[in-house]
């Protein structure tokens, strides 16, 4: 996205539109990127997994974090998903719709939204059967259909697609009912016994996402990257201030969603997932309602409040942090905002903004930086991020 443009919407909502201007406006974070580079990644790609949970208020900067691991994954080779809990997107009511919302979402690096492939899982599967030498591709085909971490009828829609007719595309065609397979729906009319009775050549055998089987297809989703020859998979939750713990969500509904949670934070301590790293961004209330509503998850995300000299010691590599903790210098400092106003401006400078106009901005927020530093309200960083910005454009 152009300078101008990453201006605009920051100046309107605060928050980097992608991972690229997220990097380029961090403030604080390199310690934490700098781990995530040097030590998770590589153990993902040495095939181990990992889920952590980052709390801080809305407006604090935790989309702009999980915006910034994104790219940095990317970088490196790793497939990533981006999925916004927002009001209308709530991906652990069941594991099928968290399938239904990270095989949507896939983003292969390098890689931009293929038009005949879709996005997302299609676009995944295509990218690996374009790429390298006809051996290399069928030595990926061979690893997948032996690979231990995909259930069975998925692992053969994915060797269907792949081996499907590009030309069959459409939605009507084989390839594209397989892909709408995939993305976990059910095309109008098709039925798995007639796909394979008009496509007797496909790999038995093939199922549908279903209640019963939403957990294995989401763990085989999960390991499915790593399946397929790329260093891992990173996937990123961004529970938004419309989230199920302010959203108004009932009793029930809020049980499943922690329920499922508590779920998927077995499969990855049982090694039931293979090369994947799960961030999900969460406001201040989730644990508290966590302990609420549903114990066991608190259980295995909450870490013992260590304390030396009458302060909490800070574990950056915890299961659960919070994002002032894992940020050098914090939000609350005036250096943080002093360093975020330049790298606002250099954003600035690449749009064309003309230096002498840049100089104006400067000065006139020598004091903002100070006021946004005492400031106790929990959206501080985002109103000044849209208050600089906004001056810039």
């Amino acid at each position: 996205m152009k300078a101008r443009d990453c201006l605009e919407v920051l100046a309107s909502y605060g928050v980097p539109p992608d991972g690229r201007t997220a990097l380029r406006t961090s403030v604080g974070l390199d310690d934490l990127l700098q781990r995530f580079a040097n030590e998770t990644l590589p153990f993902l790609t040495e095939g181990g997994c990992e889920i952590r949970f980052v709390e801080a208020p809305y407006g604090r900067g935790k989309s702009h974090v999980l915006r910034a691991l994104e790219a940095v994954a990317q970088d490196h080779g790793f497939v990533t998903s981006y999925v916004d809990c927002h009001s209308q997107s709530k991906p652990f009511g069941s594991f099928a719709d968290t399938y239904r919302q990270i095989s949507r979402r896939l983003s292969v690096p390098g890689r931009t939204e293929d038009q005949e492939a879709g996005s997302g899982i299609g676009n995944l599967i295509t990218a690996v059967m374009e790429s390298g030498s006809y051996e290399a591709r069928n030595a990926r085909i061979l690893a997948v259909r032996n690979d231990l971490w995909l259930c069975r009828e998925m692992r053969n829609l994915v060797l269907g697609y792949a081996g499907a007719p590009s030309s069959d595309g459409s939605v009507f065609g084989l390839r594209g009912q397989l892909l709408e397979i995939l993305l976990g729906r059910m095309p109008a009319g098709l039925t798995i016994s007639a796909l394979v009775k008009s496509n007797p050549r496909l790999p038995r055998p093939l199922g549908r996402l279903g209640r019963r089987n939403a957990g294995s297809w989401l763990r085989s989703l999960c390991s499915l990257p790593k399946a397929m020859g790329f260093p891992g998979f990173v996937l990123l939750f961004d529970e938004t201030e419309q989230s199920l713990s302010i959203g108004g969500l009932g009793l029930g509904a809020r049980m499943q969603h922690f329920a499922n949670l508590r779920n998927l934070a077995d499969y990855i301590a049982l090694g039931g997932v293979r090369g994947c790293a799960i961030c999900y961004a969460v406001v201040e209330d989730f644990l508290p309602m966590a302990h609420k509503v549903l114990g066991a998850l608190a259980q295995r995300i909450e870490r013992l409040a260590i304390e030396y000299q009458g302060r909490k010691l800070p574990n950056p590599r915890a299961i659960w942090t919070t994002l002032d903790e894992l940020t050098n210098p914090a939000p609350g400092e005036v250096l943080f905002y002093e360093r975020l106003l330049e790298r606002l401006l250099d954003l600035g400078s690449e749009a064309g903004v003309s230096d002498d106009d840049l100089d104006l901005v400067r000065s006139l927020c020598q004091d903002l930086a100070k006021r946004y530093a005492n400031r106790i309200d929990p959206g501080a960083v985002r109103s000044f991020v849209k208050e600089v910005a906004g001056l810039i454009r």
